[in-house]
């Protein structure tokens, strides 16, 4: 979810180096032997009510990412703790375009997030 899953969907160009996943139950953080700072971040969330599709890692096997329209709400909610705002806002505007609105806003409905996402358009359209 959040800064991940925009790298997942390419909206990042750059590698991270803190992957944040969306767990029933809190977890504490943790690192990956061997990679250095690489860290696995877990965030307690709803994980029934996250819009996600199923992906290929390749060697690494399967896993549920959030969609487009799931990521660019988690990411306009607040910057994530560690990520840069400007990548952030980058992510957002490139997931932009693949977005699809009407499921943008009937996910922003159910999710009590309709404020994010008027300030979202607000923003895009003042940047023009």
């Amino acid at each position: 979810m959040g800064v991940s899953a925009a790298r997942v969907r390419g909206a990042i160009p750059r590698a991270l180096a803190t992957a944040t996943v969306a767990v029933p139950r809190q977890h504490r953080a943790i690192s990956l032997d061997g990679l250095g700072d690489v860290v696995v971040r877990f965030v307690q969330r709803d994980t029934d009510d996250l819009d996600a599709q199923l992906e290929s890692f390749g060697a690494l096997g399967r896993g549920l990412v959030t969609t487009v329209e799931q990521t660019i709400l988690d990411l306009g909610r607040r910057v994530p703790s560690g990520a840069d705002e400007s990548q952030v806002r980058e992510a957002i505007d490139n997931l932009w375009l693949q977005a699809d609105q009407e499921l943008l806003d009937e996910l922003a409905q159910r999710q009590r997030g309709r404020a994010t996402l008027v300030r979202l358009r607000g923003e895009r359209r003042d940047r023009g």
